[in-house]
């Protein structure tokens, strides 16, 4: 069963609000910027310098999975934030594609000349 997040993502002072459901409970939740830098990190890829929407994007999935583990385990918080300890049992994984212009794994941005 696939689930979705029922509002669409919006940046904050604090990182990136969104909202998930688990198919019992619809909670809204906020990722902070730090937390989004963990992320990326664990895909090793370098997001210091990318936009905070961007990085959400990219690991959407990631994030609504977390969130919605978090959505079942809370009983009455009405907003779930996740840090970067929420993602401390996320194993890293093996480097990712280019993404924000950066090289996985290397932490810097390709030259203009550079092929990849």
């Amino acid at each position: 069963m696939q689930h979705h997040p029922i509002c669409q993502p919006r940046l904050t002072k604090r990182g990136v609000a969104f909202a998930v459901s688990n198919g019992v409970k619809e909670r809204e939740c906020l990722i902070s910027t730090a937390a989004l830098e963990r992320v990326a990190a664990l895909k090793n890829v370098d997001a210091s310098d990318a936009d905070p929407m961007d990085v959400f994007r990219a690991f959407e999935e990631t994030i609504n999975g977390v969130a919605r583990r978090l959505v079942a385990a809370d009983g009455a918080s009405r907003l779930i934030c996740l840090q970067p300890e929420s993602f401390e049992n996320m194993p890293a994984t093996k480097p990712a594609s280019s993404l924000f212009g950066v090289h996985a794994g290397s932490g810097k941005r390709p030259r203009s000349n550079d092929p990849g």
